[in-house]
C-alpha cells in the first residue's frame, strides 16, 4: 500500500494517480483510491476508485456485527449515524481499512489522503483504537491496520511538495508529525511542478549576449536556492522531481518522469 499526503494544491491527486499508472507500467495489478468529495466532483479516472465513507464503514464492522445485512441494519440506525457523527475519524479509519483490504486483490494500493494535518491524523487512528479496545474483532482489526501502517516493507509513505519555501517548510514539519504518529519517516519526496529552463531564456542568452545571459544566470541561481531548500525537506529520504508544465500534464507523462532513474535531491 502506497499512502500520498501533502498539502492541499501541490498535485496531491494527480501524483497519486500518476504512482498507480506508473506501477501498472511496471507490470503490477494496481489501483489508485480516492474518497468522495476529493476527486474531481466523485467521478475517478480508469485506474482509479473513489471510495464511499458510507459503504467503508459497513465493510470495516461486518466482522465485528458477524454479516453486512447486519451491519447494514445496525449503521442505518438513527442513533448509531449520530453516534458516528461525533466519534472522530471513524470515517476515515473505516477507509484505510477498505484500501487494506483492497491490497489482497491489487499488488499495489495507491491511497490519496486529505491535505496535511487531516492526512497525517488519519494515520494514527488504528494505533488508538487498538489500544482503547484490548481484545476482540475491532482490536484485532485496528491492529493489523496499524501494524501495516507502521512497517516500511508492507506501507510506502510518499510526501507531495513544491519548490516554495513555505510548502518545503510545511513539509519538514509534516515529516516530523509522520515521526510522531507512526514512529516513522516518509520513505519518498516527490518534488513537484520544478521549473525547467525556460527555452526562450537560453535563445536570448545567445542571440542577444551579456543581459540576456546575466538575467538568466540569476534565474538558475535562484532555482538552485529552491534545489538546496528542497534537499533540506529531503534530507535522509529519496526524493524525486516533477518538472513543471505549462497546462496539467497527463497522467502518463508524470508516471514516465516517475519511472525515470534519477539522483536524489540530495546527491
Amino acid at each position: 500500500m502506497t499512502l500520498v499526503v501533502g498539502k492541499g494544491g501541490v498535485g496531491r491527486t494527480t501524483v497519486a494517480r500518476a504512482l498507480a499508472f506508473a506501477a501498472v507500467q511496471r507490470g503490477e495489478r494496481a489501483i489508485c483510491v480516492e474518497l468522495a468529495g476529493d476527486a474531481g466532483g466523485g467521478t475517478a479516472p480508469p485506474g482509479s476508485l473513489v471510495l464511499d465513507p458510507a459503504a467503508a464503514v459497513e465493510a470495516a464492522e461486518t466482522p465485528v456485527f458477524g454479516s453486512r445485512g447486519l451491519a447494514r441494519a445496525l449503521l442505518g440506525n438513527f442513533a448509531i449515524q449520530r453516534l458516528f457523527d461525533v466519534v472522530p475519524a471513524i470515517h476515515e479509519y473505516a477507509l484505510l481499512v477498505a484500501a487494506l483490504e483492497l491490497t489482497r486483490t491489487y499488488a499495489r494500493v495507491v491511497v490519496d489522503l486529505p491535505a496535511t494535518g487531516h492526512g497525517v491524523a488519519w494515520l494514527g487512528i488504528a494505533g488508538r483504537l487498538a489500544r482503547l479496545v484490548p481484545s476482540g474483532v475491532s482490536h484485532d482489526q485496528a491492529a493489523r491496520l496499524d501494524a501495516a501502517l507502521r512497517a516500511p516493507g508492507t506501507t510506502a509513505l510518499v510526501v507531495v511538495t513544491l519548490p516554495e519555501p513555505i510548502v518545503l517548510a510545511e513539509t519538514r514539519v509534516l515529516r516530523s508529525a509522520l515521526r510522531v504518529e507512526l514512529g516513522r519517516d516518509a520513505d519518498l519526496l516527490v518534488v513537484n511542478r520544478v521549473p525547467a529552463v525556460p527555452v526562450g531564456a537560453l535563445q536570448g542568452a545567445r542571440a542577444l549576449g551579456d543581459p540576456a545571459a546575466a538575467q538568466l544566470a540569476a534565474w538558475l541561481a535562484a532555482r538552485e536556492q529552491v534545489r538546496t531548500e528542497a534537499g533540506a525537506a529531503a534530507d535522509g529520504i529519496a526524493a524525486v522531481w516533477l518538472a513543471d508544465h505549462p497546462t496539467l500534464p497527463p497522467v502518463a507523462a508524470l508516471a514516465a518522469e516517475l519511472l525515470r532513474p534519477r539522483a536524489s535531491v540530495t546527491a
